[in-house]
């Protein structure tokens, strides 16, 4: 028998596949959890010394329909960009949370909370954020994945990846081992076989612009769910995992140009994403402020449609990102140093409907002189 997937050959069965729609932080951004293992936390791979937090804070009475753990620098024309290393968290989601998208908003279905974990900037008024949300995971044929592991991801496991299919003329179901290995065919059997898993979720790459050319629409980005071809391999659809170690950057490269990179660590997968893009009113010099953002983003349902919390405010939710953390991190000077993201000169940005009941959601520890820290987000645990 031959399986052949969305134009993969393997062997010489022919196997034709769903076309998944393209979709941008996803297109509008973006229980208790599992213990992650060596989840006792010291902040893994942390250089330098513990020291008390001590950022200012403040509230922004503008942001609202997220649990976000901000910490933001001061404007200045010294700095170019930002770079860290880090541990993505452990995610569970709320099954009482849940989109279930019909014809053109299939792609939607999941969970209504995407947790994040990314850098941004101001310059002037222009902002940019970009790094890695909680998306559908596709294969490298823009083809939906579905899981049986409990925690909603396969963790890169090929053999916890399941993909729609047609074997020999019948419906089936194969996993993501090469070749893949038929699990269920025929209606019956796909469809017994479906109620069993869950959609398949990772952390993705995303990058939002503010250029004032661009529709309302089109700020938000990501990688194509299917492999292009002629795209340099840093440039294709990437997933990263929760517990997994990472190295993120970005930096103005020059006028109206920005550059995110972000590399795995640790992994005998080697990976690296790397996305330039344009952006009004950026660039070496520029007066700039630069973040790093932890974050569960919120979508909420109006009138059967999925639409971004942002205007309304944060929903109560048993979802939450456990484990992660910033090794270290640091401002980019435009002198080529690198300053710790440390002290009382960077700030805790706060949400307008988080900020009464921040200590009781985010559990802050291990901080450094390096600007590391582990975040912990609990919205479950605010008493209302």
């Amino acid at each position: 028998m031959s399986i052949q997937i969305q134009g993969r050959g393997i062997a010489s069965t022919h196997v034709s596949t769903e076309v998944a729609a393209p979709h941008p932080k996803e297109a509008a951004p973006h229980a208790s959890a599992p213990t992650a293992p060596g989840d006792t936390f010291e902040v893994q791979g942390a250089a330098g010394h513990p020291v008390q937090a001590h950022f200012g804070s403040r509230v922004d009475s503008h942001a609202k329909g997220a649990y976000f753990r901000k910490v933001e620098s001061e404007p200045s024309t010294h700095h170019r960009g930002i770079t860290g290393r880090g541990t993505l968290p452990q995610v569970s989601t709320d099954p009482s949370r849940q989109f279930h998208g019909t014809g053109n908003t299939a792609w939607q279905t999941g969970p209504l909370e995407r947790p994040s974990v990314y850098m941004g900037g101001r310059s002037g008024n222009r902002e940019v954020d970009a790094g890695l949300t909680w998306d559908r995971v596709y294969d490298s044929h823009g083809q939906a994945t579905f899981t049986d592991d409990p925690r909603g991801s396969d963790m890169r496991d090929p053999s916890h990846r399941f993909v729609r299919a047609t074997v020999e003329g019948q419906p089936a179901l194969v996993d993501g081992h090469t070749p893949p290995q038929v699990v269920a065919r025929g209606k019956a059997d796909v469809d017994a076989k479906l109620k069993t898993l869950r959609e398949n979720f990772a952390f993705r790459p995303f990058w939002r612009d503010t250029n004032p050319d661009t529709p309302a629409d089109k700020h938000w980005h990501n990688p194509p769910t299917r492999s292009e071809p002629g795209a340099k391999p840093e440039e294709h659809n990437q997933y990263f995992y929760p517990g997994e170690h990472f190295t993120m950057t970005l930096q103005a490269q020059g006028p109206g140009e920005v550059r995110m990179d972000i590399r795995l660590e640790g992994n005998k997968e080697h990976q690296h994403f790397t996305s330039q893009f344009h952006q009004e009113g950026w660039g070496p010099g520029k007066e700039s402020s630069f973040k790093r953002v932890n974050s569960v983003d919120q979508f909420i349902v109006r009138n059967g449609e999925r639409v971004g919390a942002e205007k309304f405010g944060v929903e109560p939710t048993r979802t939450a990102a456990t484990g992660g953390s910033w090794e270290e991190v640091s401002l980019l000077n435009i002198s080529g140093k690198r300053e710790p993201m440390t002290g009382s000169h960077f700030t805790t940005v706060k949400g307008v409907d988080t900020a009464a009941h921040y200590a009781e959601i985010f559990g802050i520890s291990g901080s450094t002189d390096r600007g590391g820290e582990r975040i912990d987000i609990h919205p479950g645990a605010a008493r209302r």
